[in-house]
């Protein structure tokens, strides 16, 4: 399957995780895919809206398949005993 796009439920910081789906996702990514979305969007995000990070890095495990954007997006917390 060939995609041009990778959808990433994010936080509002849009800091990728140091285990599971995040942190795989960027180590995918490439070596400056965090610091590169951070340059693009150094502001906390708002929910409802993509984030789109184009892929800079020819080398990542991402590109070679393909891949040329992770679109990022935070979802609403219906969490009450734990806001933003």
């Amino acid at each position: 399957i060939i995609s041009r796009f990778i959808a990433n439920e994010c936080n509002w910081r849009l800091k990728m995780g140091k285990t599971g789906p995040q942190h795989e996702l960027a180590t995918a990514a490439g070596k400056d895919f965090e610091m590169h979305t951070k340059e693009l969007y150094p502001f906390p995000v708002s929910v409802g809206q993509c984030y789109p990070v184009y892929l800079n890095d020819p080398k990542s495990l991402l590109w070679s398949n393909s891949c040329r954007f992770i679109l990022h997006g935070l979802g609403p917390n219906f969490n009450p005993s734990k806001p933003d």
